[in-house]
């Protein structure tokens, strides 16, 4: 790993990332909710509720395309004020892609097996852990004879859309840039497992969040492939959305 200038606290380096993937954020929640407020967003019913789901990914990846813009201004005001030109390749090898699908199996395996054991421990000192609460309406009008489509939308979401562009965001640039600066290990998960579960808006379930962005960083790391977390998190979703149509 290429080693942070002295003049920029390490620290202060990888909170910066945060920093730069909430403005990120922000900005496509800004563009967002302008769209809905000129009406040509959807607000109102199952449709309004499935349009959601989509559009969090949506500006999700808006989130991304800001993040890079922001952090290539950055990296050239470091490099005139310390002459170190970033590198931000991923500081880990990669793996064979027989070895990445393996880490796949792994991943989702300890993903929904942690979940549930932290679910239990929970629920042992009486905090129960519900999935958000959009999703879980939408799911029961579907199940109650609802439209077909806000379910789809929420499918590609769930399946796709999210563990695509979560990913990228949150493992492709938060982990990536604090894990390539010299910043430590702790540092990288946590501050990129933090921001992605905070994210979500679940307070109770603050905890699973934090530990599904642990493991979809490490599927990350163990690979070097970024494709490799994100279909972690997709096996993790399908689980979770398949125990609420059918569980």
């Amino acid at each position: 790993m290429s080693e942070v200038p002295s003049s920029r606290p390490r620290l202060s380096s990888a909170l910066l990332e945060v920093g730069l993937a909430i403005a990120g954020l922000l900005v496509g929640s800004v563009v967002f909710l302008v769209l809905q407020v000129l009406g040509l967003i959807p607000t109102e019913g199952a449709l309004g509720l499935g349009v959601g789901m989509a559009a969090g990914p949506a500006i999700t990846l808006g989130a991304v395309a800001v993040y890079r813009k922001l952090g290539a201004l950055v990296d050239a005001t470091e490099q005139a004020r310390f002459g170190e030109q970033a590198e931000w390749a991923a500081p880990f090898a990669r793996a064979s892609l027989a070895g990445s699908l393996g880490i796949v199996v792994l991943g989702i395996a300890g993903a929904i097996g942690g979940s549930f054991v932290l679910g239990v421990g929970l629920e042992a000192i009486g905090v129960s852990v519900e999935e958000q609460g959009a999703i879980v309406e939408l799911v029961d009008g579907f199940k109650s004879g609802g439209e077909r489509l806000p379910m789809i939308l929420l499918v590609v979401s769930a399946l796709a859309l999210a563990p695509m562009a979560e990913e990228l965001l949150f493992r492709g640039l938060v982990f990536r840039r604090i894990a390539s600066r010299g910043n430590s290990w702790p540092e990288a998960y946590a501050l990129s497992a933090a921001v992605f579960a905070a994210i979500h808006t679940n307070p109770v379930g603050f905890l699973v969040y934090l530990w599904l962005g642990v493991v979809f960083a490490e599927s990350y790391r163990r690979s070097g492939r970024l494709w490799v977390a994100m279909l972690v998190h997709a096996g993790n979703n399908a689980f979770a959305l398949s125990l609420l149509v059918w569980g």
